[in-house]
């Protein structure tokens, strides 16, 4: 959410970012990509996360597996996304 106002700040002025000099700190470049990558990880996320909410309910069977699945699906979720930001 930070990294949209900032990329969204960039496009409307890209000079300064209420009198901070934000491109020293945070160029451009950088935060489009940070931007475009955290958005595509949350999408990817809640698919999977989807799909392990759906299951048993399609499938009649609930998985064995599905807590070890949804837990990891969390610690990657909390590794990666301090990690982009």
């Amino acid at each position: 959410m930070l990294l949209g106002a900032a990329v969204a700040h960039y496009r409307s002025d890209p000079g300064s970012f209420y009198g901070l000099d934000l491109s020293r700190i945070l160029p451009s470049n950088l935060a489009r990509t940070w931007h475009l990558q955290t958005m595509i990880f949350w999408v990817a996320t809640a698919y999977i996360a989807g799909g392990l909410f759906l299951a048993p309910s399609l499938g009649r069977k609930d998985p064995s597996t599905r807590g070890l699945c949804v837990n990891l699906l969390f610690a990657a979720l909390l590794v990666w996304l301090p990690a982009a930001c």
